[in-house]
C-alpha cells in the first residue's frame, strides 16, 4: 500500500491555488487536478464530475459531493490541527497523481 501526502495552500478569494495556478472551487475540481484517476467528467455543468467506479471518498468517514465548495469543507470538516484530510480509496498504484509536495511512504506490510 502507498499512501500520498499533499500540502495545498490555501486558495485565494477567487479559488485560485498558487500551486496550481488553477480555479479549484469544489472537491470535485481539486480531485480533479490532483487525483484525476479517481474522478471522470460528466458532461453536466451541474455536476461536471463524478466519483469512477471503484473509487470511494471520505472526508471525517462520509462523502460529500464533488460540487461541495473546498472552502466549506475546510470551514466544518477539518481535524482540530486545521488540516482538511481528504480519503481516496481505490486508485490503481500507476493511476497519475499529482501532489503538490509528494511524500510516499511504504507500509510495515511492504517491507
Amino acid at each position: 500500500e502507498y499512501f500520498f501526502f499533499s500540502f495545498m495552500g490555501s486558495l485565494g478569494s477567487s479559488g485560485i491555488n498558487a500551486e496550481y495556478g488553477d480555479v479549484l472551487t469544489t472537491l470535485g475540481d481539486l480531485l480533479h487536478k490532483c487525483i484525476p484517476a479517481s474522478v471522470e467528467e460528466t458532461g453536466n455543468s451541474e455536476e461536471p464530475f463524478k466519483v469512477r467506479k471503484g473509487v470511494t471518498l471520505k472526508i471525517q468517514g462520509v462523502e460529500p459531493p464533488l460540487v461541495t465548495p473546498v472552502q466549506w469543507l475546510s470551514e466544518h470538516l477539518s481535524h482540530a490541527d486545521n488540516f482538511l484530510y481528504i480519503v481516496v480509496l481505490g486508485i490503481n498504484q500507476e493511476a497519475p497523481v499529482k501532489p503538490a509536495r509528494p511524500v510516499v511512504a511504504e507500509t510495515a506490510e511492504d517491507s
